[in-house]
């Protein structure tokens, strides 16, 4: 399952694609890019931790758009000229597991990829995290990088790893993820269990090898 604001032309092997942003073009773009994953179903919403409810939208912003309330205030900084001009509006919303099984007969999903410029956090806690396997989430693991300093973006980050701690989701030690657990401001986490049983498969191939 891939969740972003706007998704790249290049295909993809997700089975279901949330697009977060309403601006017109963004979902447009999403639909326009449907060929490319004849095995794919895609959706443009908000989730959030309701039923029905109503989140508020930059209009503008294209691949930076998104929830104002969301964002650290180095992320307004960089990109509020771009997404803030036009205002927000207002998009419905609902928690992520509604999501997928209405829109993808999905219950759990082996992969979630959440890049949502800012809204992380808003999104992960509507959603039942054991509903996944591994995860790639923009964290802002690159703090300190691209002039992005300020204490509410440490603290962003810092509350999406205990929240996925308290879930039972580690960072890969070993095997072939461990290699990649980092990728600019992106990190992968793994279900304990999962990572258990990549660490075993691991250590077999080695044995073998």
């Amino acid at each position: 399952l891939s969740m972003s604001a706007v998704f790249p032309t290049s295909t993809a092997p997700s089975a279901l694609l949330v697009s977060g942003a309403w601006w017109k073009f963004n979902c447009q773009h999403l639909q326009a890019n449907m060929i490319l994953r004849p095995n794919s179903a895609a959706v443009c919403s908000a989730v959030c931790d309701a039923e029905a409810g109503q989140v508020n939208f930059t209009v503008d912003g294209g691949n930076v758009a998104g929830m104002p309330d969301t964002m650290d205030t180095d992320f307004i900084k960089a990109h509020g000229a771009r997404n803030m001009d036009r205002g927000t509006l207002q998009v419905d919303c609902t928690r992520m597991r509604n999501l997928m099984e209405r829109e993808a007969s999905m219950e759990q999903a082996d992969f979630l990829s959440l890049d949502v410029e800012g809204g992380e956090e808003f999104v992960l806690k509507a959603s039942n995290l054991r509903d996944f396997k591994l995860m790639l989430v923009e964290t802002g693991a690159d703090i300190g990088k691209y002039d992005r300093l300020s204490a509410d973006a440490v603290s962003k980050r810092q509350r999406i790893l205990a929240m996925l701690k308290e879930a039972g989701f580690v960072k890969p030690t070993d095997g072939p993820l461990a290699a990649v657990s980092t990728i600019f401001s992106n990190e992968v986490f793994v279900r304990t269990d999962v990572a258990r049983l990549l660490s075993v498969a691991a250590t077999a191939a080695m044995t073998k090898s």
